[in-house]
C-alpha cells in the first residue's frame, strides 16, 4: 500500500485559523518541523482563549485571520483539511476533493494513531508537560475524528 498520496490545494480559504488545532502528527513530520522551528528560530505560541489551538498558527494584525508559520512542512493532517471528504471546512464544503477514512490515513501512515505524544503541542508548546491541557488537546482530536468516521459511515 502507498503511503504517499497526492492532496489538491485547498482553493478557498480565509484564515480563520478554525482547523488549527489541535495538531497531529507522525515522528517524521515533527523531525521536519523540529528542523524548520530550529532554523528559522519559530517560536510556539500559546492562545489564551482557545489553548487547543496549534500554536505554530499567527493572527494577522486584523485578528480575524491569520497563517501558519510552519505552512511548508505542516503535517499532511493539515495539508488534507478542506479538501478530504472527512475534513470539511465548514464555510467551504465545496472543497472537498478526496476521501480517505481515518483508519486508512493511519494505515498507510500519513496521520498517527492517538497518543498524547502524536500532538504537535507535545514537542513545542512551552505547557507541553501540563497533562490537563494536553488531555484536552487530545480529546478534541479524537472528538474530531469521532465525527469524521460517523460521517463516513452514514
Amino acid at each position: 500500500m502507498a503511503n504517499k498520496i497526492t492532496i489538491p490545494s485547498m482553493p478557498s480559504c480565509t484564515g480563520c485559523g478554525d482547523c488549527c488545532g489541535p495538531v497531529a502528527a507522525t515522528v517524521k513530520e515533527i523531525k521536519k518541523i523540529a528542523h524548520k522551528v530550529k532554523k528559522k528560530r519559530i517560536k510556539w505560541i500559546p492562545h489564551a482563549l482557545d489553548p487547543v489551538k496549534c500554536g505554530f498558527f499567527r493572527y494577522s494584525d486584523d485578528g480575524k485571520s491569520g497563517s501558519c508559520a510552519i505552512y511548508s512542512v505542516r503535517p499532511w493532517s493539515c495539508q488534507a483539511f478542506g479538501v478530504l471528504k472527512e475534513m470539511p471546512c465548514e464555510f467551504f464544503p465545496e472543497a472537498v476533493r478526496i476521501s480517505m477514512p481515518a483508519d486508512e490515513a493511519v494505515k498507510r501512515r500519513l496521520i498517527p494513531p492517538y497518543s498524547e505524544g502524536a500532538l504537535l503541542s507535545s514537542h513545542f508548546a512551552p505547557d507541553h508537560g501540563d497533562r490537563q491541557i494536553n488531555a484536552l488537546r487530545l480529546k478534541k482530536q479524537q472528538d474530531m475524528d469521532n465525527i469524521m468516521l460517523r460521517e463516513v459511515s452514514n
